[in-house]
């Protein structure tokens, strides 16, 4: 029959949580892959070696982050016959900015979500923007009125469209952990990814 004397993989972690620096009070969630085994598989998460008696899922969220969320987490899967411990993953809290934001992040949390992206989307579709006062970010698509200060987004060059390149870079943002970013000199457009 088949898989008859077949041995079956045996348990292996393809990827482990990754490290991230988080802004406080931002959420990121924990996540550990996993291939083979012979039965159902279980998850311990930990932090710092110590159980955190968390749910039997391959995800640990952490939520509203503080100082007391930093610190080295990993994940301990067993399948009843292997047990095998994850890489760690170094979580640090940082301090957001007191200002500088993004003018793509219109909520000013230090996060470039899928609406604040999908609005960018918007002016790289339409071939331009404009000013217009009043809305979520004092712009609107399409032609009109340039009086005003480009969008932080409109840098290379500054033509008041959004370019590919441009519009790539608020991926990055909004790809790296929890959509962070920071004011950064020496950079394309004065941000960098990921917390700072």
């Amino acid at each position: 029959g088949e898989g008859e004397g077949e041995e079956p993989e045996p348990l292996s972690i393809l990827l482990p949580p990754w490290s991230a620096a988080l802004y406080e009070g931002t959420n990121y969630t924990l996540y550990v892959s996993v291939t083979g085994g012979v039965g159902p598989v279980h998850y311990d998460w930990r932090k710092d070696g110590v159980t955190l008696g968390a749910a039997d899922l391959p995800l640990f969220a952490l939520t509203g982050v503080t100082a007391a969320s930093e610190g080295s987490y990993d994940c301990v899967v067993t399948d009843g016959v292997t047990t095998l411990q994850s890489a760690a993953a170094i979580i640090s809290v940082l301090t957001p900015p007191a200002s500088g934001f993004h003018g793509a992040d219109t909520d000013q949390n230090w996060s470039v979500s899928l609406t604040e992206l999908l609005r960018l989307v918007q002016f790289f579709n339409s071939g331009g923007f404009h000013c217009q006062p009043g809305t979520e970010d004092d712009f609107a698509p399409g032609a009109g009125d340039h009086s005003c200060a480009a969008h932080d987004s409109d840098y290379l060059p500054q033509d008041w469209a959004i370019n590919l390149t441009e519009l790539l870079r608020l991926i990055q943002f909004f790809n790296s952990p929890a959509g962070a970013y920071h004011p950064a000199t020496g950079t394309e457009d004065g941000f960098a990814p990921q917390a700072g």
